[in-house]
Formats: C-alpha cells, sequence, structure tokens
C-alpha cells in the first residue's frame, strides 16, 4: 500500500502535532510505502521514510510576511489541495494531518473544530471572545466551513469520539464519515529503568521532600487548558499537595500574577516550556491534574498513565474517554469548579488510592502504544481501500 501523508507545519520530534504523526508512521513504514510532505522537518529522522517539501517552507513567505499568519494559512491550504490533486492516483491513501484542504480522496485529521474552539473561547471572557474575530481564526472557519459543508474529503478522522461529537454539533455530517482514532504512547519510554533516578533529579532540583504529593500539571496554553482554575482550588487541596506547572508560553504572566495573589509562592512551582523530557517531570509526581476547558485528545494524560500517575482530567478531553471514573483516576464534570478539582485531589492524598490507579493507568496506557494505533489506522486504511 502507498500511503502519502501531508503535515501541515513540521514533521519530527520537536512539535507536539510533529511527532504524534512520526511516532505512528514510524511503525507503518516498515509494511508500507510511505512519503510525508512537510513545511519543515528533521533530516535524521530514523525509518524509511521519504519527505518532501511542502511549501511555504522556512522562509517562504519572506521573512517579514511569515508573522502574517493568514497568508501562511491560506498558503499551506492551496499548496495542500494543489498536491492532493497532482498525486491523485499516485497513492493508495491520502492523509493530511493538523492542516485542511479540499480533495474528495483526502483522509482530514483536524485537531480542533474551530467552531467549537470559538464557542468554547467565547465563555471565557470579552477578550478571549474578540480574540477569535482575528483574521487568522476567521479564515481558518471559513476554510473548515468550505471543506466540510462542501464534503470536499473522504473521511475525517479526528483523535477521540469527544472531537467527532464536537463535530457532528457544529456540521450537518454524515457520522458515518468520521471515524475517530486515539492518539498513542511510547509506554517503554515512560517506564525506562532508571525512573527512580530521574524522579530524584527533578525533586531535588525543586526543593521537594520525600514527604510532598507533587501534583503535576503540563499544558503551553495555560488558560485554555486550564491552570488558573487548579490555582484557585489550591487553597482547598490538602497542603502536603505542591504543584508542578509544566509548559506555558499562554497566560504564564497571569497565573504567576494568581499565585502571588493567592499566596501560593510556596506551594506552586514553575518549570518553564520543557519540549524533549517532559518525562522527568512525570516520574518526579505523584499525580496528575487536567482541568482543561476542551481538547480534542490531550497526549499528556495518556502520559501520565503510562507513567503510572492517578488522573484527576476534564471530561471534555478526548483521553479522558480511556478512564473509568475511580479506576484510573477522577472525570471532572466541570473543570471550572474548584471544589470538584480539590475533593478529587484530596481524596487521592487522603484514601492512599493512588499507587492503585497509577497501576490500573498504567495496565490501560499498554492498550494505547504507538505500534497499536498504527494498526489501526492501517485497518482502516485498508477499509476504505
Amino acid at each position: 500500500m502507498k500511503i502519502i501523508y501531508i503535515s501541515s507545519g513540521h514533521f519530527g520530534t520537536s512539535s507536539g502535532a510533529g511527532i504524534t504523526l512520526w511516532s505512528m508512521i514510524k511503525h507503518i513504514a516498515p509494511l508500507h510505502q510511505v512519503e510525508v510532505y512537510a513545511n519543515t522537518w528533521e533530516p535524521d529522522l530514523p525509518g524509511k521514510i521519504a519527505i518532501h517539501p511542502l511549501p511555504p517552507i522556512r522562509n517562504y513567505p519572506s521573512t517579514k510576511l511569515d508573522y502574517f499568519f493568514p497568508l501562511r494559512i491560506f498558503c499551506n491550504y492551496l499548496s495542500a489541495t494543489n498536491l492532493c490533486r497532482r498525486l491523485a492516483g499516485e497513492a493508495d491513501i491520502l492523509h493530511i494531518y493538523n492542516g485542511l484542504a479540499a480533495d474528495r480522496n483526502l483522509l482530514i485529521t483536524q485537531l480542533m473544530c474551530q467552531k467549537a474552539v470559538m464557542e468554547e473561547r467565547a465563555k471565557e471572557s470579552l477578550g478571549s471572545r474578540l480574540s477569535q474575530q482575528s483574521p487568522k481564526h476567521l479564515l481558518l472557519r471559513l476554510l473548515e466551513r468550505h471543506v466540510y459543508n462542501q464534503h470536499l474529503y473522504r473521511t475525517l478522522v479526528p483523535a477521540s469520539k469527544f472531537e467527532k461529537e464536537q463535530i457532528l454539533r457544529y456540521y450537518d455530517l454524515p457520522p458515518a464519515d468520521i471515524i475517530p482514532v486515539h492518539g498513542g504512547v511510547d509506554y517503554d519510554h515512560y517506564n525506562p529503568a532508571d525512573r527512580e533516578r530521574r524522579r530524584k533529579i527533578i525533586r531535588e532540583e525543586y526543593g521537594f521532600s520525600d514527604h510532598d504529593l507533587i501534583a503535576l500539571f503540563v499544558g503551553y496554553d495555560f488558560k485554555r487548558k486550564g491552570l488558573p482554575h487548579l490555582l484557585r482550588a489550591m487553597p482547598r487541596i490538602d497542603k502536603r499537595i505542591k504543584l508542578l506547572a509544566v509548559g506555558g508560553t499562554g497566560g504564564l504572566k497571569e497565573c504567576k500574577t494568581m499565585v502571588s495573589d493567592l499566596n501560593l509562592e510556596n506551594r506552586v512551582f514553575f518549570s518553564g516550556p520543557v519540549y524533549r523530557e517532559a518525562r522527568n517531570f512525570f516520574f518526579a509526581s505523584d499525580l496528575f491534574i487536567f482541568p482543561t476547558l476542551f481538547d480534542p485528545f490531550g497526549t499528556a494524560g495518556l502520559e501520565a498513565m503510562a507513567a503510572g500517575l492517578p488522573v484527576i482530567m476534564s471530561r471534555t478531553v478526548g483521553s479522558a474517554e480511556l478512564v473509568t471514573q475511580g479506576k484510573e483516576g477522577f472525570l471532572l464534570d466541570d473543570p471550572r469548579n474548584q471544589s470538584e478539582i480539590a475533593d478529587y485531589a484530596n481524596r487521592v492524598a487522603l484514601e492512599n488510592i493512588g499507587l492503585e490507579m497509577g497501576n490500573a493507568g498504567r495496565a490501560t496506557s499498554r492498550t494505547c502504544t504507538w505500534e497499536e494505533k498504527a494498526r489501526e489506522m492501517l485497518s482502516l486504511y485498508e477499509n476504505l481501500s
């Protein structure tokens, strides 16, 4: 089978979408002929994967225009659409990941339904509502509406049933057109032989004692991922629990101000962005809290389970579909409800259920390895061929 992937962005291990795609198709490439078209990529990626440029690449458009995102988005859309037409009949499967194009032979994995993003953002504040009216967001919704309403695709492949429900909520599409395939996890990566050594290094770096219970939060858009709601819940959470927030390229300043206002300087710690060795923070922690407002999958939740952490996650995140309430952890009905967040965190701290839940999560994650996701995706391809 010849499979061609289009990555509207970076392909490789230094971006979330890029590493997700690479992690899956490196298990497909040994069995099938695989080619990738991407804007940028890492030249030394292992595996037999032929990679080709998809304009705009690197400094195209010019450096001055590179920051004009609507132009870049539209160029990506046109490039991917034209590429699909040029490759017509050359491949058994055409699959675009983390982007949009218009072609009735194309499988589309768009990481977020833009209409759903707009509606959820509007609930946060007037500023968030206005931010969704920027040229970038208006263009994204226009392209999405055009592709979905005109059925300019073969199949939609979201990362969760939750995301499928979001698409069907805003677009009148046949449910059979949408086939979710969950994201995966590198199980061995989160269970190395030296995890205790790694745990000790991080805990010593941040001055945590053996008696401290560390709650981990991971996310780069702090506001959408729900960190402000977790911070407001901290005064109600058992004082043995300290919070380690990893990431933070959106809303960091506001969250640090909130920590100061709530007098939480001795209980909340920020790591800053961590791209390659975030797993060490999972090893250093005792539970994972993720009150995200909406997330099509939320890979960090599955990574936490693979690392053996009990999880407290919103129901409005795709990876919550892998959690049974009270087994691998707890599911939040309302991520904005500070009492609910605190109650579940305190149960993990006071009822000594963290180890049992962590073991259950680890067992669940073993069914979600990238090898298994590759098999699932190949089964989908074969059914379509």
